[in-house]
């Protein structure tokens, strides 16, 4: 799952945090506005990270991709 911004090049109007199955998925949405094809938007601005350690896992490389919960295990 990915997340990406989409703009309207004709109007401006915007959606953020799409979501897609992949990178490499075209953008074949059209605008409510203008019925206008929407473009990726290339700016990272708005990234935000969607984690959160009470209830998320994550694994990280150096660990082999061992899953942990640190907000759990530094109590």
């Amino acid at each position: 799952m990915i997340y990406r911004d989409i703009y309207c090049e004709k109007c401006g109007d915007i959606k953020k945090d799409v979501v897609f199955d992949s990178i490499n998925d075209d953008v074949n949405i059209k605008c409510e506005k203008c019925n206008t094809l929407m473009k990726n938007s290339c700016s990272c601005t708005s990234f935000t990270l969607r984690y959160d350690n009470k209830k998320d896992m994550c694994g990280w490389a150096i660990d082999n991709y061992n899953s942990s919960q640190y907000y759990r295990e530094s109590k």
